[in-house]
């Protein structure tokens, strides 16, 4: 089985459950993927800089840094925070207006730059590192004294971040593919909230999340969601629908436990459509996955 980030698992759930912790971890997902896709616009793209993101190593104390970027025989390291609201730094914790406090999210940049720098020795590599701490979201502000501020970045400060690289050399990229032969994949889901059979089945518009507003029929090309009018390929999204039952169960599938997922479909296609996206395994019954 291919292993997936864990967001996708939490995205998955969107529109599939009616749970308030729930609702609310899918909500934290999404704003950290919506930090993340920020600061990867303020990355250069002539010329590419070589890195990794949602680097995932160490295997007896697991991290997952935000983005490690190799630049100059140089690493830095960036973690994104997607915070909103009026927060000040109090006793070394970000402390909110309402009086909600976050602990030190500069400690969990020490942690990685310590683990790092082990991983670098045992490659008998010896390479200056710096350690950033990056807040995207515009509606984010951050008053009072700010410990080690030359490595904070706010967010009306991030179009400094292309000035952060010069451009990259042959060295930098063989770094980086090292390095991503440690990496241990990505960050596993420790406990589902929910097992897959209480989730909701059905086909789920990618749009507005919601399911049971979209009939597909038998021939159509292109289907409509009667709830917010996107029009869809009918393939795309039994597609996104499949791709959401693999990220649930967590395990292959048969076809027809898609057939069953989906609830409503031409069965052909759905056959089809399994055979050309995505690996099978010869048993019983064929298993599918990604």
């Amino acid at each position: 089985m291919a292993p997936f980030h864990s967001s996708q698992y939490w995205l998955s759930l969107e529109g599939r459950v009616d749970d308030f912790e729930i609702e609310s971890k899918i909500a934290k997902v999404k704003a950290g993927l919506e930090g993340e896709a920020i600061f990867q616009k303020q990355l250069p793209v002539h010329p590419r800089i070589p890195y990794l993101q949602n680097f995932y190593f160490n295997p007896y104390h697991p991290l997952e840094i935000d983005f490690l970027i190799i630049n100059r025989n140089q690493l830095l390291l960036f973690e994104i925070k997607h915070f909103i609201g009026d927060y000040t730094f109090e006793g070394g914790d970000l402390r909110s207006s309402s009086d909600f406090r976050i602990p030190n999210p500069l400690s969990q940049l020490t942690k990685q730059s310590n683990a790092l720098r082990q991983l670098l020795q045992q490659e008998s590599l010896n390479l200056p590192m710096s350690a950033h701490l990056v807040f995207t979201n515009p509606n984010f502000t951050l008053t009072g004294s700010i410990p080690n501020r030359d490595h904070i970045l706010l967010p009306t400060e991030l179009h400094k971040i292309p000035s952060l690289f010069k451009r990259p050399i042959t060295k930098d990229f063989q770094t980086r593919d090292l390095l991503q032969s440690h990496s241990l994949g990505h960050y596993p889901l420790s406990q589902k909230p929910i097992k897959y059979t209480g989730v909701k089945p059905g086909i789920k518009c990618p749009g507005c999340k919601k399911v049971g507003h979209i009939y597909v029929g038998r021939r159509k090309k292109y289907v409509d969601c009667t709830f917010c009018h996107s029009r869809l390929r009918r393939a795309d999204l039994y597609l996104y629908n499949i791709n959401e039952l693999y990220y649930l169960k967590g395990e292959p599938f048969t076809a027809k436990e898609a057939q069953s997922w989906l609830g409503e479909g031409d069965d052909t296609t759905i056959r089809v459509l399994l055979k050309k996206n995505y690996k099978f395994h010869k048993s019983r019954n064929t298993l599918y996955s990604l």
